[in-house]
């Protein structure tokens, strides 16, 4: 695996871009971000210029990271790995933080929609 991500680090930019794109889905959150749209009874452009927005934050990290290897590639790899190597080990952990603080937020929506 780590093989693999070296070399699309060293990979040309659409190479990158493709992998980013894919490793970047935000596909869990899709129906969160659905459901926070609905809620804003949003009008036809409005609604396009939220998914907009939330497609264009959702893509932040690939654009981040894009553009460190673009204007500084050595000093964007160092860090790269630096976080590579802090994330592997903590995986499990970031993604239990992840699901709890999700579980707060609709458990804070489901009790705030009782109360009404």
């Amino acid at each position: 695996m780590m093989a693999r991500m070296s070399a699309v680090a060293s990979s040309p930019a659409i190479a990158i871009i493709g992998a980013g794109a894919v490793l970047a889905n935000p596909g869990a959150f899709i129906p969160l971000a659905l459901k926070v749209v609905s809620e804003t009874d949003p009008t036809g452009s409005q609604y396009v210029v939220e998914w907009i927005a939330f497609s264009l934050v959702s893509l932040l990290p690939l654009a981040v990271a894009l553009i460190l290897l673009v204007a500084a590639r050595s000093s964007a790899e160092h860090l790269l790995a630096t976080v590579r190597d802090w994330l592997i080990p903590h995986a499990w952990t970031v993604g239990r933080i992840i699901v709890l603080l999700l579980a707060l937020a609709l458990l804070r929506n489901g009790v705030s929609g009782l109360a009404r």
